[in-house]
């Protein structure tokens, strides 16, 4: 059965990609990156496997910051292309490499547009840290609302606000959408704050207007 090391080795012909083994867990990568224009970024990438799990990173920095969290470029220069608590991104077979690829190969196309944009050009990403278990919960919870509250949370248009009470009803949870007021819940009693408020989601997923 093949490693994860060789795995990644037998697909990088399909991405133009050479490689050297530096030692037994980790790789040396390099390619040219093409873009949209046709013109091309030479990288020179270190993988390094744990088990089956492969970190990313330059080499010796040179078209990407050491580090930088806007970046999403941890500390030790490693790229934070995913998530365990969503993707493990594991390489155990030719399928898995070639996603690692793919996902090497997206993350440095979008470090493009970040630098041009100077902020990352897209709302697919997640959390530093513990903050990513909160962050996943929160898209849980509006996916349970609907598709168009997922969407609304992740481009910041769906937002919410807790406030802490020592008397009445206690804590409550205001939700925001476009800036706007458009719901409360009791938390405690996880019932709205006015019964009259009009369903938050139909059963088409639809935001009700």
């Amino acid at each position: 059965m093949k490693n994860a090391t060789q795995l990644l080795v037998d697909c990088s012909g399909d991405f133009l990609a050479t490689t050297h083994i530096i030692k037994n867990d980790e790789l040396l990568l390099n390619f040219d990156l093409q873009l949209s224009d046709g013109s091309l970024i030479p990288y020179e990438i270190l993988a390094r496997i744990g088990d089956n799990a492969v970190t990313a990173q330059e080499y010796m920095p040179k078209q990407l910051p050491a580090y930088c969290p806007e970046r999403h470029i941890n500390s030790n220069g490693t790229f934070c292309m995913y998530w365990a608590g969503d993707n493990d991104l594991n390489v155990v077979d030719e399928q898995s490499a070639i996603v690692w690829w793919e996902t090497l190969f997206q993350f440095l196309k979008l470090q493009v547009r970040a630098q041009k944009r100077e902020e990352w050009p897209n709302n697919n990403y997640w959390a530093h840290g513990e903050a990513a278990f909160f962050q996943k919960m929160a898209y849980e919870a509006a996916s349970n609302l609907g598709e168009n509250f997922l969407e609304l949370l992740k481009k910041k248009l769906l937002k919410a606000e807790f406030f802490k009470r020592n008397a009445g009803n206690g804590n409550f949870l205001r939700v925001y959408l476009q800036d706007k007021h458009y719901y409360t819940v009791w938390l405690d009693h996880k019932k709205t704050a006015c019964l009259k408020q009009v369903c938050i989601c139909s059963k088409k997923g639809n935001v009700c207007f």
